[in-house]
């Protein structure tokens, strides 16, 4: 695996992080507001792909080339394969007689 990210700076990393707690608060408010998941899969708004739209402009913005992600579910795993993410890792872990996928994914801008 050879990944190349380039040198952040505080300030970046900071609004990454908020941009991402920011999206969490959405999403947190959508799905009060919707707590059904029939009734939320009914409401199409594309939120998701109106989300990693934004990601991946902010960081073409600032000179990233390459998106990098991994999921555990397989119903994210087809959103970012729909998307045109590449699976470049496949894992399933174990723990306490559970197991759990894992799939990375990464997207050349």
């Amino acid at each position: 695996m050879n990944l190349e990210f380039g040198p952040l700076n505080r300030k970046e990393l900071r609004q990454a992080a908020e941009l991402a707690a920011r999206a969490f608060s959405d999403y947190e408010y959508f799905t009060n507001w919707f707590p059904d998941d029939e009734v939320r899969a009914r409401v199409d708004i594309g939120l998701g792909t109106q989300m990693i739209d934004y990601y991946e402009n902010y960081i073409r913005e600032r000179g990233g080339k390459q998106v990098v992600l991994f999921t555990n579910s397989q119903k994210n795993l087809n959103f970012y394969l729909n998307r045109g993410y590449e699976l470049f890792d496949e894992r399933v872990f174990g723990y306490n007689g559970h197991k759990m996928g894992s799939w990375s994914l990464k997207k050349v801008l």
